[in-house]
């Protein structure tokens, strides 16, 4: 039984068993509730604004680059998972780059339970960085981006969040 107004976080339960002569014993549990996905903010954006509207980003060699800072306070963060859509003119909608061009467009950066922390994703050259990812646009370069990210948490809350478009 989870007491519906327990909310987030640690919970203690003590278990207490007491025999027939009255003698009892105690035995005490911390367990974590965790039912809220975690948090993102991206950052490293010129006009940082969440409604995406069309925004410049900072630029690593003329390419844009965004932060994404994740937090979930309560198990840690498991994976954050990234692709990168581009405005395809032809086509007339947004399409994920890595199914047209660049497998690196999209990847999984496991984070063990991370409580906070950040990865930049960007369009730029090779990086050594552990938290960082970046694809090489040879096409479709010029035009509105935005990067998807998904987060989910040690306990499988998962939310997804979009980028403000960026050039």
């Amino acid at each position: 039984y989870v007491p519906t107004d327990a909310g987030q976080g640690q919970l203690t339960i003590v278990v207490t068993a007491t025999d027939v002569c009255g003698k009892s014993t105690n035995e005490t549990f911390v367990a974590v509730i965790d039912t809220e996905a975690p948090d993102i903010t991206f950052t490293d954006i010129a006009d940082d604004d969440s409604n995406n509207e069309t925004i410049e980003t900072s630029k690593t060699n003329d390419k844009p680059s965004v932060v994404v800072t994740y937090s979930d306070i309560t198990s840690g963060v498991k994976t954050l998972d990234y692709e990168f859509y581009y405005f395809n003119r032809t086509e007339g909608k947004f399409v994920n780059y890595a199914e047209e061009e660049d497998s690196n467009a999209s990847g999984t950066f496991t984070r063990n339970g991370s409580f906070s922390g950040s990865v930049k994703l960007r369009m730029a050259e090779q990086t050594t960085v552990d938290s960082s990812a970046f694809i090489y646009p040879d096409t479709y370069t010029d035009g509105k981006w935005y990067v998807k990210v998904t987060v989910t948490d040690e306990a499988g809350n998962e939310a997804t969040y979009n980028s403000p478009y960026f050039y």
